[in-house]
């Protein structure tokens, strides 16, 4: 479990950073990413934050060889 959690970080990270520079201005809000065990949540605050984060996912998925289950994954529109 302590490796997975070092590997979960790393997404993490990348996602936190990529979104940073997509957000420069610092009252923008920003995506919103939540990470408990083995489950994350992410919140977009605007379309374009979506290619970022899907990015992220690809990349972390080509480096560890784990797997985005779309069977336990949800979306959901909070605004139109």
């Amino acid at each position: 479990m302590l490796l997975f959690m070092l590997c979960l970080n790393a997404i993490l990270l990348m996602m936190d950073g990529n979104l940073a520079v997509a957000h420069s201005r610092p009252h923008n809000k920003r995506t919103t990413v939540i990470a408990y065990a083995d489950d994350i949540k992410i919140i977009p605050r605007l379309p374009k934050d979506i290619p970022i984060v899907q990015e992220a996912l690809r990349c972390y998925e080509d480096a560890s060889g784990a797997k985005l289950n779309i069977q336990k994954s949800k979306t959901m529109a909070l605004s139109s």
